[in-house]
């Protein structure tokens, strides 16, 4: 269940079209989560520095899902972050600062190809900058 910040006031879009449901932040905008499983179709677009998705409990993205975050926007998660893509677009992360909030055992999906010590990473589920802890 998706439930928005009442903290802030500060909302961007979101968007059901046939069997998908999209959330576009931008201008300053926040969404804040209590949990999020993504059952169905769901992207999350991250449009600028200042757009804040917050999911204070897991945030679980089936394949058909998405999460494209642009340059130092900000992903919180306070639970575990999981993903079920093989698409590297699909989650796309390589400018973003991802914030693992929560306290105690949390899981992080690390996905990507091995190109050994020498090998480049670029737009392969990247992580901008990963921050862990308050």
């Amino acid at each position: 269940m998706v439930k928005p910040s009442q903290e802030r006031g500060k909302f961007g879009t979101a968007t059901r079209l046939t069997g998908r449901t999209r959330f576009e932040l931008s201008g300053g905008s926040s969404l804040d989560i209590a949990d999020m499983a993504s059952a169905d179709y769901a992207d999350f677009v991250l449009n600028d520095i200042s757009s804040t998705l917050n999911v204070r409990g897991n945030l679980y993205l089936n394949p058909n899902s998405s999460l494209k975050a642009s340059v130092l926007s900000e992903v919180k998660v306070g639970g575990s972050f999981v993903y079920a893509s093989t698409n590297e677009p699909s989650v796309d992360l390589t400018k973003a600062i991802l914030h693992m909030t929560g306290s105690g055992l949390q899981w992080l999906e690390v996905g990507g190809t091995d190109n050994g010590l020498t090998g480049s990473s670029s737009g392969n589920f990247g992580i901008g900058r990963l921050e862990i802890g308050e």
